[in-house]
């Protein structure tokens, strides 16, 4: 048995002291307190993330997975923004109208999709300034 072992394997052999117990207690206490006011909504979200968590510790290729495919979005994303950075010529391709100003045309809230055309104006085109 290494040492490691053996101080884990004395630690649980050790009975807590009294101290330790009413803290153990005072939290089992708490919980239940905590428990008899939640919402049984809640008490299951907490139950599902709680169980969510213990099969990631139980099968870390999976979890490894789902990071890697969590990262790929994120990647897809970030290239998109990017094609549409270079394709419109605009460090920010997508605005949303924040005022009024523009009505009746455009409505609060509107998303545009902004392309640089160069000095090609013509009656009707709309101008964005940064």
């Amino acid at each position: 048995m290494s040492k490691r072992q053996k101080k884990v394997a004395d630690a649980l052999a050790t009975p807590p002291s009294g101290e330790e117990v009413k803290e153990e207690n005072k939290l089992a206490r708490f919980s239940r307190g905590v428990r008899a006011v939640m919402p049984a909504c809640i008490q299951q979200l907490f139950q599902a993330v709680g169980d969510e968590l213990r099969s990631v510790y139980r099968r870390p290729r999976e979890a490894l997975l789902s990071v890697v495919n969590l990262l790929c979005v994120l990647f897809t994303a970030l290239m998109l923004w990017r094609v549409l950075v270079v394709y419109s010529n605009s460090p920010s391709p997508v605005v949303v109208v924040l005022s009024g100003s523009m009505e009746p045309a455009l409505q609060r809230g509107d998303i545009l999709f902004l392309v640089d055309r160069g000095p090609d104006l013509k009656a009707g085109d709309i101008i964005v300034f940064k």
